[in-house]
């Protein structure tokens, strides 16, 4: 388990892609176990998945922009250490 939250640490895509698969069954079990009720709220289960669809979207690509952009941006002035060994 140690080895495992350290990896999770040591590089961001391990940690969305866990969260990405752990989403992707909740959404999973949560249309398995309510789909009388999203058929009775939506009138069907196309138009339930064409206003979530987009919201899912824009949830993981904040979270890729955060994770992978903004740090990118802040430390691109700094020196890397390959640029110190040449």
């Amino acid at each position: 388990m140690k080895k495992i939250i350290k990896l999770i640490k040591s590089d961001t895509t391990y940690l969305l892609v866990i969260i990405h698969v752990i989403t992707t069954l909740a959404f999973i079990l949560f249309v398995f176990l309510k789909y009388d009720w999203i058929v009775e709220q939506f009138g069907s289960y196309m138009l339930f998945v064409v206003w979530v669809a987009p919201i899912g979207g824009f949830i993981v690509g904040f979270y890729y922009f955060v994770i992978d952009y903004l740090p990118w941006y802040f430390n691109k002035d700094n020196e890397s250490e390959d640029d110190v060994n040449v």
